[in-house]
């Protein structure tokens, strides 16, 4: 990649997600700034994600379709952007954290649990307060309103 950036060279990668994730935690500035341009041509290429179906199956134009809907309408573009996105999200955040190990020293390990503490559940707590002051001010009115 330093001979890219150099100038006279290009790279060619098999993998645009591992190109585009590379790209976007490493040579990507604060500013959002890549000195590298990435073909608009998106070739996946997911190794392990296949479907065996033998010919004839009674579902197969069913399965077709179905993928070909969700190619069509830009949903498999949408996940596989979220993917991308959630990867730079998690590669940025190692990398920032072997950068200043002290102010990230919060963070949660994964698949680690966590005692819940009422800071966790304000909202709900709030949620319920509110609704029942709501319910009794409905109680109130239809007394007065009953009376008379």
């Amino acid at each position: 990649m330093r001979l890219v950036i150099g100038g006279g060279y290009a790279c060619v990668h098999s993998n645009y997600l591992q190109m585009q994730i590379l790209l976007d935690v490493f040579y990507t500035d604060k500013t959002g700034f890549t000195p590298i341009h990435i073909s608009t041509s998106k070739y996946i290429l997911f190794s392990g994600n296949s479907f065996g179906i033998r010919p004839g199956a009674p579902f197969l134009q069913h399965f077709r379709l179905t993928r070909q809907r969700l190619q069509e309408t830009g949903l498999m573009s949408f996940w596989t952007n979220d993917v991308i996105d959630t990867r730079k999200s998690q590669e940025r955040l190692e990398q920032r954290s072997k950068e200043h190990p002290d102010y990230f020293i919060s963070i949660i390990p994964d698949g680690e649990q966590v005692v819940l503490g009422l800071h966790h559940l304000l909202g709900a707590f709030l949620f319920l307060a509110v609704g029942s002051v709501l319910a009794c001010l409905t109680l109130i009115a239809e007394i007065f309103t009953s009376s008379n």
